[in-house]
């Protein structure tokens, strides 16, 4: 059984909150997970009116562990097309953030992944973008237009003398630290680091966002983050200050991504095991390295060519087959665009990786810069022409207009 979306969860009020807004919702022979759908605004001319969302509750419980786990857990049994967390956060007031705002940051900071020298503290991963970037565009055009997206929120909202409704709150580069600790002091070391980090780029911190995000990562799963913020991470979040707010910002949270997953429908997921043996971990600046040029691929060519598919197969409706000629003409096109781009992200994730070495714990660095060129070689000369036959044998494979649709919006390729 295939979804669109599998939506993360770490608390029962914020799953409660989910569910409140999908319809249709089943429950499933494995324990805690539901399925419910949200109408689709889009346009697909396929005939789909629906996405199906999958759903787990009570949740997660807090901490990037136990949200990796369980967001790893529903990728392997149901393999959705794309992975949502959604629910509350804390957020930097200091930035402009009000409580009952909603985060949708465009990088994650898993800032706890670090190690301690009597001078400094050496940070072992630097922020990785939303794989699900298109999310992260639909949030800003959301913030940016008239749209009264906040009139669907069905909790009460708290007295607030500094705004009357909600903001999506989704700057360029914005970031959203994650770790374990629950920030509760405007003194932590944890807050201080994202701040003098990223600035006034730091827009809120939560617990869960890292662990999705490595679980996406390892699956090949593009995902996004939408938190509802509770409170600011100061000494005045425990004087019940969080409790008045927690239910507004789960259902803001809950309101905007249910807009968001109406309004796209995230592409076949087409990550082929050979692509992930290639873009093996062999170690942290390398894991970086293969980290962008995954991101590229989901964000990029994957999408690119799932939708040249689709459009194709319209075209092709009145005969209700793909020509041979047709077949031809897609793999052309696709293999141009991907010798085109491929090597172009390559080399862009090798320069990065270059330039963050010193930000990672390494012996010996000259041996770390001979993995990353040997490691950019092999890929420079496997990876494109890989890719290619992969989506090659996927048009292959669907021999009619119908076939291909249906596999296509099922996740079934």
């Amino acid at each position: 059984m295939y979804v669109d979306y599998f939506v993360v969860t770490a608390l029962k009020e914020e799953g409660d909150a989910v569910r409140r807004h999908l319809d249709n919702l089943e429950s499933q022979s494995t324990e805690g997970f539901w399925i419910g759908t949200v109408n689709s605004t889009t346009d697909l001319g396929d005939g789909v009116d629906l996405h199906r969302v999958l759903l787990y509750l009570p949740g997660s419980g807090q901490g990037t562990k136990a949200a990796q786990s369980l967001a790893g857990e529903g990728i392997r049994g149901w393999n959705p097309n794309a992975v949502l967390l959604v629910g509350i956060a804390g957020g930097f007031q200091e930035h402009g953030v009000c409580l009952g705002d909603v985060l949708v940051p465009e990088f994650v900071d898993p800032y706890e992944l670090a190690k301690k020298t009597p001078r400094r503290v050496i940070r072992r991963e630097p922020p990785s973008r939303v794989s699900a970037r298109k999310i992260w565009q639909l949030a800003r055009g959301i913030a940016a237009s008239s749209d009264e997206w906040y009139r669907d929120i069905k909790e009460r909202r708290p007295d607030n003398q500094e705004r009357d409704f909600p903001a999506i709150v989704v700057p360029d580069r914005g970031v959203l630290g994650s770790g374990d600790k629950n920030l509760a002091d405007e003194r932590a070391e944890e807050r201080w680091y994202l701040k003098d980090a990223h600035g006034d780029r730091a827009i809120g911190f939560d617990m869960e966002a890292a662990g999705v995000m490595f679980a996406c990562l390892e699956n090949g799963r593009p995902f996004a983050v939408i938190k509802g913020v509770q409170d600011n991470g100061t000494i005045d979040k425990d004087n019940k200050e969080k409790d008045r707010w927690r239910l507004y910002a789960c259902d803001a949270a809950a309101t905007a991504a249910k807009i968001i997953m109406s309004r796209w429908c995230p592409p076949v997921i087409m990550d082929p095991r050979g692509v992930k043996k290639l873009l093996e971990n062999q170690g942290t600046p390398l894991d970086s390295m293969n980290r962008l040029i995954r991101l590229g691929l989901y964000d990029e060519l994957y999408p690119w060519a799932s939708e040249l598919i689709r459009d194709t197969a319209r075209a092709t409706f009145d005969e209700g087959r793909l020509t041979d000629k047709d077949r031809y003409d897609l793999v052309n096109r696709i293999r141009e665009r991907v010798s085109e781009r491929l090597p172009l992200m390559i080399e862009s994730a090798y320069s990065d990786a270059v330039s963050n070495l010193d930000r990672y714990v390494s012996i010996d660095r000259n041996r770390e810069h001979q993995k990353l060129r040997s490691h950019r070689d092999k890929l420079l000369n496997e990876l494109p022409a890989y890719i290619v036959s992969e989506i090659e044998s996927l048009i292959m494979k669907s021999p009619s207009h119908l076939l291909i649709v249906i596999d296509l919006q099922r996740g079934t390729i």
